[in-house]
C-alpha cells in the first residue's frame, strides 16, 4: 500500500492541493483496490486556499492528513512511497530518494526539470486543468509500475553531488 505525499509549494496560489485532493478522493471511489494507504498534503497558513484544503481533510481524515511545516523534509519524504508535485527543486530530492512523481508544472521555469524527469522515465506529467480526466490512470499506472520508476529515479539522481564537488575543487 503507497503513501502518496502532495507538496504544491507551500504557498499553492494555484489551488493545486485543493485540486488533487478531489483527483485522488475520486480515484479512490472508483477503485476499491486502489492502492493507497494514505495522503498527506504540505501546505501552510500562508496559502490563500489553506481553509479550504483543511476543511477538506477534516471530512476525510481517514485517508488524508494535512501538515503546515516540515524541518526534516527529507526523512519525511522518505516515508511516502509516491509524491505528486510541482517540478521544482524538490523533484531532485524526491529523485535521490528514488520516489515516483507524478508532476504538475505551475510555472514557465518548470517545464526544463518536467521535460528531464519524463525523457528519464522518472515521473508522470499532468496538467492541473486536466486532472479530472487524466490523474486516475496516471496514479493508477504510478502504482504498477512502482519499481520502474523508483529506479528511474534513483539512477537520475544519486545525491552523491557534494562529494564529487570536494572531490574536484581538492584535485
Amino acid at each position: 500500500m503507497a503513501q502518496a505525499l502532495i507538496m504544491m509549494g507551500g504557498v499553492d496560489n494555484s489551488n493545486a492541493s485543493f485540486k488533487i485532493l478531489n483527483a485522488i478522493k475520486q480515484y479512490i471511489s472508483l477503485n476499491p483496490n486502489h492502492g493507497l494507504q494514505g495522503v498527506t498534503v504540505i501546505i501552510n497558513d500562508k496559502s490563500p486556499y489553506y481553509h479550504g484544503v483543511v476543511d477538506f481533510i477534516s471530512k476525510q481524515s481517514e485517508v488524508f492528513k494535512q501538515v503546515d511545516f516540515v524541518s526534516d523534509i527529507a526523512s519525511f519524504m522518505k516515508s511516502h512511497s509516491i509524491a505528486i508535485g510541482a517540478p521544482g527543486g524538490a523533484s531532485w530530492e524526491r529523485a535521490c530518494l528514488g520516489i515516483p512523481n507524478i508532476i504538475i508544472p505551475l510555472a514557465d521555469n518548470q517545464r526544463m526539470v518536467c521535460q528531464t524527469l519524463m525523457d528519464n522515465g522518472a515521473a508522470i506529467k499532468m496538467e492541473l486543468e486536466s486532472l479530472d480526466n487524466d490523474f486516475s490512470p496516471a496514479l493508477k499506472h504510478i502504482i504498477e509500475n512502482y519499481d520502474v520508476y523508483q529506479q528511474n529515479n534513483l539512477l537520475l539522481c544519486d545525491g552523491l553531488g557534494l562529494y564529487r564537488t570536494i572531490f574536484a575543487i581538492e584535485q
